[in-house]
C-alpha cells in the first residue's frame, strides 16, 4: 500500500508568499544597547507593579531626536520592554507602518537604548505624503502601561 503526499499547486505556495510579502512589516523585536541615563528625553512612562502601592518595575522613554526608545530596568531582571508603534499619514488618515519592542537585556538598575530609523514627520515618505508619528508603553513582570500619547516626530 502506498502513501499519497498532498501537495499544493506551486500558485497557491506563490500566493501565500506574496500575501506574507505584501501584509507589511512584522513586529520587529530588538535588544537594547547598555547605555548610560538617556538624554532629553520628551516623555516617560511606568509599567504598573504587582500592586497599586509598589513601584514601577520597568520604565520606557522616546526621544525623537535619534529616534531612540530607552528602557530601564528597576527591580525584575531581564523583564523590562519597550513596545512602540508607528503610523505615517496619507489619503488624509493614520495609517499603522511599523511596531515592534525594545528589550532591555542589561538587568536590574540599569538603561538600554534602542535605535530605530523613524520618518521625519515633515519629510516625505515612502507613500509620497507627509506625517510620521510614534507612540509607546513600557512592560514589566505585572504587566504594561498605557500607551503614551502620539509624538510627532519632528527630529
Amino acid at each position: 500500500m502506498s502513501v499519497k503526499r498532498a501537495t499544493r499547486p506551486a500558485f497557491i505556495v506563490a500566493l501565500a508568499a506574496l500575501f506574507v510579502l505584501l501584509a507589511g512589516a512584522p513586529a520587529a523585536a530588538t535588544i537594547a544597547t547598555p547605555a548610560g541615563w538617556p538624554p532629553d528625553v520628551v516623555d516617560c512612562v511606568d509599567a504598573p507593579g504587582p500592586s497599586s502601592s509598589s513601584s514601577s518595575p520597568a520604565q520606557a522613554c522616546f526621544r525623537a531626536y535619534g529616534d531612540q526608545i530607552w528602557v530601564y530596568d528597576r527591580d525584575t531582571p531581564y523583564a523590562a520592554i519597550g513596545i512602540w508603534e508607528n503610523q505615517l499619514y496619507y489619503g488624509g488618515t493614520w495609517h499603522n507602518y511599523r511596531s515592534g519592542d525594545c528589550q532591555n537585556l542589561e538587568g536590574e538598575g540599569e538603561w538600554g537604548v534602542c535605535n530605530y530609523d523613524f520618518y521625519e514627520d515633515g519629510t516625505t515618505h515612502r507613500y509620497n505624503d507627509q506625517g510620521s508619528r510614534v507612540r509607546f508603553r513600557a512592560c514589566g513582570a505585572w504587566g504594561c502601561s498605557g500607551w503614551s500619547p502620539w509624538w510627532r516626530n519632528n527630529n
